[in-house]
């Protein structure tokens, strides 16, 4: 019986860290991310949203949101309007996504659609006066 239940508590544990490393590893890919991105480094952290995007298993429309920003520091204007077109897809109540996916179609001039986007922005978030 000891042997049994020794055999339980080995097999809990592996199983337990084994769940435990991927979320570890997840958030360490995220505060990675932030800390390249604030000093600048944005292909780095862009790397390691990637990642954490790949580790996520709650379709975090944030974690785009993040990814999206460093690309528009690099002037990756398609992979940023990817990023933020995705966020929006999983939280359609998104403020963050529509304003900053407005803020590509204004690069490229598209006026029609920057509008539509802070409109939804605004009606998302009302209390926000910066939108």
């Amino acid at each position: 019986m000891k042997k049994i239940f020794l055999s339980i508590c080995l097999l809990l544990t592996i199983t337990l860290s084994a769940m435990a490393e991927p979320y570890t590893m997840f958030h360490e890919y995220i505060v990675q991310g932030y800390r390249k991105a604030q000093a600048g480094y944005h292909k780095e952290a862009i790397e390691d949203y990637t990642n954490a995007i790949k580790l996520d298993t709650t379709n975090n429309d944030e974690l785009y949101i993040l990814r999206g920003i460093s690309r528009l520091e690099t002037k990756d204007y398609n992979g940023a309007y990817k990023d933020f077109s995705t966020a929006i897809t999983l939280n359609p109540k998104t403020e963050s996504g529509y304003a900053l996916r407005a803020r590509i179609f204004i690069q490229k001039g598209d006026y029609k659609y920057a509008l539509k986007d802070y409109s939804n922005a605004i009606s998302n978030a009302p209390q926000k006066p910066y939108l």
